[in-house]
């Protein structure tokens, strides 16, 4: 049998999937850091998670803790994928636009998909260590916003404390704004 047609046929297809494969590979490699800190997170997740469970006393199967663990690593590793493709497509764009090389751009791009993904487990894993540490809870923007204010006062005093300001004028707005709402029937604020 002569199998040439099938060679001269996929020769165009092997060679647009691994320069595509190749490009994967290469930005995957890349982003090894991020991948790092994808399963440092969950392992510590894990940990602080089973540690609160344990602590309050709460029932809770191994099992049910490792699939949940397994989840998020294959999660991650869609968004790292996502992540990639979306560097890979605007890459080029992104970097004549902002002026950086096409590199930095790519990474910027994935880093920041991978770590808008994460910021759920960032503060779940906050949680659960406040929790076993006894500390009083904080939501974890909160603790965001107060450790980038004290990161301006540290370069610029005026700069940090203006901006502490505004943060805490904004806080007793919300304040007001919840005390003086008043509540809704199951209707809205029509009357019969």
């Amino acid at each position: 049998m002569d199998y040439n047609h099938i060679t001269r046929a996929s020769t165009p297809g092997l060679a647009f999937g691994s320069t595509l494969a190749n490009e994967y590979l290469a930005m995957i490699f890349n982003m090894r850091w991020v991948i790092a800190l994808a399963l440092i997170l969950i392992i510590v997740d894990y940990r602080f998670g089973v540690r609160k469970s344990e602590l309050q006393g709460e029932s809770f199967r191994w099992s049910t803790a490792q699939r949940r663990s397994l989840s998020k690593l294959l999660d991650y590793f869609c968004w790292i994928l996502v992540a990639s493709t979306m560097a890979l497509a605007m890459g080029e764009w992104c970097s004549v636009t902002f002026g950086c090389t096409e590199h930095v751009a790519k990474m910027v791009i994935c880093i920041g998909i991978m770590f808008f993904c994460m910021r759920p487990d960032a503060e779940s894993i906050w949680t659960n260590y406040r929790m076993c540490k006894g500390m009083p809870q904080m939501s974890f923007s909160k603790f965001v916003t107060r450790l980038f204010i004290n990161f301006l006062k540290a370069f610029n005093p005026k700069v940090g404390d203006a901006v502490e300001d505004t943060v805490e004028d904004m806080e007793k707005d919300e304040k007001e704004q919840e005390n003086n709402e008043t509540p809704k029937g199951h209707f809205g604020d029509r009357r019969r």
